[in-house]
């Protein structure tokens, strides 16, 4: 799971760092593992749990007024928000037409 937040403008990068952007169980004291990048041609900040998310939890991302403009200015006040992981993760299928095998499928 990779949560992305962009912004309106290009931001100092250094400003944002796990200080200002952070992701929390929600309820938990302790935020969740992760790495954080910051894409200054799409003004993308992109955090990427360093686990996979619990599934059917609710979590909470918060960017701080730490992140600020090139002209020094921050957000007037904090951006938070929830989602919730679903029950369960669908599986999914890479096609690779060099390692087809028919044996793998069955007839239903």
């Amino acid at each position: 799971t990779i949560i992305t937040a962009t912004f309106s403008e290009d931001v100092v990068a250094a400003s944002v760092n796990n200080s200002s952007c952070t992701l929390y169980e929600n309820g938990a004291a302790e935020p969740v593992s992760y790495e954080l990048n910051y894409n200054s041609s799409t003004k993308t900040v992109i955090i990427n749990p360093s686990n996979n998310l619990t599934q059917n939890t609710t979590y909470r991302v918060t960017i701080s007024t730490e992140v600020e403009d090139h002209a020094g200015l921050t957000m007037v006040s904090d951006e938070s928000w929830t989602f919730t992981t679903c029950d369960v993760i669908p599986p999914f299928l890479v096609w690779d037409e060099q390692k087809w095998d028919e044996s793998l499928w069955q007839e239903r």
